[in-house]
């Protein structure tokens, strides 16, 4: 990872428009960092996605 390249917080990132967010900051070459509630195997796939669009995005379980 780049140290120099943005990166974006979302909260509810594995659903909804949180996930549009982190897959659309990824197409646009954004890293994230974002929360999900209960499912973590969306939460996986939304970091599979931005991986494959060529960034890192980490997912972490919390109740925001």
């Amino acid at each position: 990872m780049n140290t120099s390249s943005p990166i974006a917080i979302v909260t509810g990132g594995s659903r909804g428009l949180g996930r549009s967010t982190v897959l659309s900051l990824a197409k646009r070459g954004v890293h994230s960092i974002f929360t999900y509630h209960s499912n973590r195997a969306e939460a996986e796939k939304v970091a599979t996605l931005a991986h494959e669009a060529g960034v890192t995005a980490v997912a972490l379980q919390l109740d925001t």
